[in-house]
């Protein structure tokens, strides 16, 4: 969830026109984000998709779906799309009633939300954690629209879910259980020595301009790119996972903290672009241009603010956050 939230942070850097992308550090930076914490936030929701469906049953869990994730988007893209609108005079790209109407358009970030309901609907029908046949027709089902999409699709509600949807059955072939095992029972000295080798490999790959990004789309989609796409992707995926198995073993309050990340994650993203927005709002007007104290600040008030406001909504305003009651990446009613 931080990778998400610097990760529009700096986007919106791009958007003020305070660093450019364009052949330099912060474009690199910008591809390596976007390659990891998208499918990897999809590949953690598939994790949970096993265990809500094996205890409550297919029906259950997708009316929950439904209802859970249907309400939020509906409402949050009123709550976003109407600070938009209101906001358009000091935005560097104006947002207009018709664009939040639009449902089929999702206002910036809420396009997962829908994406989430349909890929945990169709993991959940196809069960691909129940037998290594499923596992493998789903998989390779997945790949392959993943493959024929991967940076070609983006900002349509209908076929948003393709490029991702290959993350998510991956994660419910894995199941949460097995992510924990890895990270908990791998030598330490293997995560961290293994999660700094993926690192430079990350890095290496997402430094050329044509290294496609999964879910957004590009007017110079190669075969190259592609293969360096999906390439930094996995490799991506590993650093993180290793090196965030290492680190929270060694420093225990790093773990709690992640692990709170974790638990709150939709609760964090859902608000998270208002109050990054606002964060640098805020800067442009004391007169604050440093870019790393914008990136700096903007992560910060994009995590805190919404735990705040999560910590407000539990007692003063509930339907912010109906049907959610327990916290997680994908919080359900039953559990």
């Amino acid at each position: 969830m931080l990778l998400v939230v610097l990760s529009h942070v700096l986007r919106g850097l791009f958007a003020a026109g305070l660093v450019s992308a364009d052949g330099t550090a912060w474009g690199v930076l910008d591809r390596a984000l976007y390659l990891v914490h998208m499918p990897m936030f999809a590949l953690i929701a598939g994790t949970f998709i096993p265990r809500s469906v094996d205890s409550r049953g297919l029906g259950a869990f997708s009316r929950n779906r439904v209802e859970t994730l249907g309400y939020l988007f509906l409402l949050w893209t009123l709550l976003q799309g109407t600070v938009e609108v209101l906001t358009s005079p000091v935005k560097n790209v104006p947002t207009t009633w018709g664009q939040v109407a639009d449902l089929t358009h999702p206002v910036g970030h809420l396009w997962f939300l829908p994406f989430i309901l349909v890929a945990s609907l169709l993991t959940a029908a196809v069960a691909p954690w129940r037998s290594r046949a499923r596992a493998a027709g789903a998989l390779a089902v997945a790949a392959a629209l993943s493959l024929l999409t991967w940076g070609a699709v983006g900002g349509i509600i209908a076929i948003q879910v393709l490029p991702l949807l290959v993350f998510v059955m991956l994660g419910a072939v894995i199941g949460a259980a097995r992510v924990e095992a890895f990270a908990g029972r791998t030598p330490l000295p293997v995560l961290a020595a293994g999660g700094l080798a993926l690192l430079v490999g990350w890095v290496a790959l997402a430094v050329p301009p044509s290294t496609l990004i999964p879910s957004e789309p590009s007017i110079a989609r190669t075969v190259a790119g592609l293969a360096a796409g999906v390439a930094g992707t996995v490799v991506s995926g590993l650093a993180l996972v290793m090196l965030v198995g290492a680190v929270s073993r060694t420093i225990p309050a790093v773990r709690r903290a992640l692990a709170y990340c974790g638990r709150t994650s939709l609760q964090i993203y859902l608000p998270h672009i208002i109050a990054t927005a606002g964060s640098r709002v805020a800067l442009g007007m004391a007169g604050v241009t440093h870019p790393w104290v914008h990136l700096i600040a903007g992560t910060v008030v994009g995590v805190a603010a919404p735990l705040v406001l999560w910590i407000i909504a539990r007692r003063w305003m509930p339907w912010l956050y109906a049907t959610i009651w327990r916290t997680g990446l994908v919080a359900s009613r039953e559990g």
